[in-house]
């Protein structure tokens, strides 16, 4: 790999170049062909003429190539030093979830999510009601209004612990609106 230029030489260069502007693409294929042309074509044993001439061809051209390796140039130079630059950030300690919008914990996953997975799974898990034969079960005392009403409500506990713990207020008023809705649905169905 070569040395890169420094600013000084760069300014050197652009100062020498005047107003040339950047290379064209058919004016690169054009010097493209001039090449092969000095390199493929027979050369005489005296004086190469057309060589000479080619040559001469390509030297009048090269403003326009410099100019458009020099805009090049410093183009890649700051693609470089913006790629160093998104390298050495470091993540937010609070996420946004691209699922639900809410905050998380970098590297944790969405408590959220998480919290609406466990109720979407114990509201599908079936209730197991058989006793082994001839058992008999003494009655349950029923401390839930609804089935799964204390997971739920654990399952908020913890998500309102960490939006909170943030500062994100607006959040913990949004999640309590949410449960307030899904408790009075989870009442509607024990209800009916």
């Amino acid at each position: 790999m070569t040395v890169p230029m420094t600013p000084e030489q760069r300014k050197a260069i652009a100062y020498q170049l005047g107003d040339a502007k950047p290379a064209t693409d058919a004016l690169l294929g054009s010097l493209a062909e001039s090449v092969a042309n000095v390199r493929d074509h027979e050369h005489p044993k005296w004086e190469d003429l057309f060589c000479m001439n080619l040559s001469s061809y390509m030297g009048e051209r090269m403003a326009p190539v410099l100019r458009r390796l020099l805009d090049i140039e410093v183009e890649r130079d700051a693609l470089r030093a913006r790629v160093a630059e998104l390298e050495a950030l470091k993540p937010a300690p609070v996420q946004t979830c691209r699922t639900c919008g809410a905050g998380y914990d970098y590297g944790q996953p969405c408590s959220v999510c998480e919290f609406k997975k466990r109720m979407a799974a114990a509201i599908a898990a079936p209730v197991e009601k058989d006793t082994p034969a001839g058992e008999s079960t003494p009655q349950a005392i029923t401390v839930e209004s609804y089935p799964d009403e204390l997971s739920m409500l654990r399952g908020l506990l913890g998500v309102i612990r960490a939006v909170a713990k943030h500062g994100d207020m607006e959040e913990v008023r949004r999640l309590l609106a949410e449960h307030a809705s899904d408790e009075q649905a989870a009442y509607a169905e024990v209800t009916s």
